[in-house]
């Protein structure tokens, strides 16, 4: 018998309609991805840049020495001003890599200083 109530306890439990709670948006909202890669070395690498309303500046190094690095924007709300530099004894050298990417456009660059660090920073326009 007290089995039996038990059971029936767990029956009615079970088949208690589960409330989920509703979606939140999240206050880290994607404005736009930028996708680097050089396929002029092996390996091929591939870097995807997230861009959010959180986060709307990032520096991605790229220590691979790239050979010729093509970057643009493969989705988004907002397109991205980006800058390049290389990094020399620990200091950032400016060499004039300076645009805009958006959504199907990009920038095609090879290194002015091949055998560096290279540094580029991304950020997201209004």
């Amino acid at each position: 018998m007290r089995r039996s109530a038990l059971l029936l306890a767990a029956v009615a439990a079970i088949s208690v309609p589960l409330v989920v709670p509703a979606a939140t948006a999240s206050a880290d909202t994607r404005l736009s991805e930028v996708i680097c890669q050089d396929y002029s070395v092996l390996p091929q690498y591939i870097r995807h840049i997230y861009l959010t309303t959180d986060t709307p500046t990032v520096v991605e190094e790229f220590a691979e020495n790239p050979v010729y690095l093509d970057c643009y924007e493969w989705e988004g709300s907002a397109p991205a001003a980006y800058s390049i530099s290389y990094v020399m004894s620990g200091l950032d050298h400016p060499d004039g890599a300076t645009g805009t990417v958006s959504v199907g456009n990009g920038f095609g660059w090879t290194p002015a200083m091949p055998g560096y660090i290279y540094e580029a920073t991304f950020t997201a326009l209004p």
